[in-house]
């Protein structure tokens, strides 16, 4: 008889993986039951992921014992799945978050570790996925989820947050705010959304004007962001562990996100903090932003401005004030002026029916940017 125990410690070492959070006891008596999952997606779709699609799928497949293989430190977003395992090679790691596009990952590194878990398991790939959210919620995810819910994760309490962030926070004056200095900002590109490279020079620019307007920039660094420290040093407070739950728990206690067309957003919805998005008009409509933020915001302050990534590509410092920069600083004024006391929606784990009345709904013809809301039955 196999010893299934055994069995998983080899394929996770054969693939190069470490398993990050699993019950023994739980496994399964046969690799037949285990369904596993290589999922390197970007930002964006790692939230839909989490919130939307895979917690449904693990409700119908209760006989599967799902074992997802992601980005380290993850876990926390996936606390439904019965394994979770994480990279740890710095360099692929990096590898990988260049080529995140949606749900897919275009590169060589992806295609071999899929490869790799098909050789010892029965697998699901991104595109499995894309047939329950492709630009909004397919038909198919109607179907297949009948009673579909909305995942939220634990967000631990601030005081729990690692290392000496709360005193850092406590010791510097003036407004607070996240920054994600992304390596790729999302733009619209015949008839779809791409991720395309953005210079480590354009975040230099922004963050010294914030600094030069009293706020205190908290920089969120990871496989996916350009290495500030280098030119700010301790001008700015440093946002870096690797457990996702500490880092919601951080971006909670801040109490304001800035989403500079990265989808960093999403992160501060899981973590029920208000936010301010620079984003493409045309992205935020028809990858269905809107329905995102109506299904995960309850209430939860945030606005956004509208403008075009590819302004941001181009040019240098001057332009970007003018097409971005400084409309951003007065709407983050008026922002922080309006903030009031009233308490954040509750941190609490949840999963909660999918209600999406909620969802605002383009008119028929052309508005402008008009949207109503609207009842939509599934």
């Amino acid at each position: 008889m196999i010893d299934i125990s055994e069995y998983v410690k080899r394929v996770a070492s054969r693939t190069a993986f470490k398993r990050e959070f699993f019950i023994e006891k739980n496994l399964p008596t046969q690799p037949g039951a285990i369904l596993a999952i290589p999922f390197f997606a970007d930002l964006k779709s790692t939230i839909v992921m989490s919130s939307f699609l895979l917690n449904n799928f693990k409700q119908v497949s209760r006989d599967r014992y799902l074992i997802l293989c992601s980005w380290p430190g993850l876990h926390g977003l996936f606390p439904y799945v019965d394994e979770y395992w994480s990279l740890t090679d710095n360099s692929a790691l990096k590898s990988l978050a260049s080529e995140a596009n949606n749900f897919y990952n275009t590169s060589a590194l992806a295609t071999e570790i899929g490869r790799g878990v098909i050789e010892g398991f029965d697998v699901m790939m991104a595109r499995d996925f894309q047939k329950f959210f492709n630009k909004g919620f397919t038909e198919t995810f109607w179907q297949t989820f009948t009673e579909p819910q909305r995942f939220l994760p634990q967000v631990p309490s601030p005081t729990l947050v690692v290392g000496d962030f709360k005193s850092q926070m406590d010791r510097r004056s003036g407004n607070k705010i996240v920054v994600y200095p992304a390596a790729k900002m999302r733009s619209w590109q015949l008839g779809r959304s791409e991720n395309l490279s953005i210079s480590k020079e354009f975040w230099k620019t922004l963050i010294e004007r914030l600094l030069s307007e009293g706020m205190v920039p908290v920089l969120y660094q990871n496989w996916f962001t350009h290495d500030m420290s280098p030119e700010f040093a301790d001008r700015c407070i440093y946002l870096s562990p690797r457990n996702i739950l500490d880092v919601l728990a951080a971006i909670r206690y801040v109490g304001c996100l800035l989403d500079i067309h990265s989808d960093i957003s999403r992160l501060a919805l899981a973590a029920r903090c208000p936010f301010v998005g620079a984003t493409e008009r045309k992205i935020f409509i028809e990858d269905h932003d809107f329905a995102i933020d109506d299904l995960m915001a309850d209430g939860l302050q945030h606005e956004y401005i509208f403008t075009f990534s590819t302004q941001l590509m181009v040019a240098g410092p001057d332009e970007w004030s003018v097409c971005l920069i400084d409309q951003l600083i007065k709407r983050l004024k008026e922002f922080f002026a309006a903030k009031v006391g009233g308490e954040l929606p509750s941190a609490n784990i949840s999963s909660t029916d999918m209600c999406y009345d909620r969802v605002r709904e383009r008119k028929a013809r052309r508005c402008g940017k008009a949207f109503i809301k609207a009842s939509k039955e599934k």
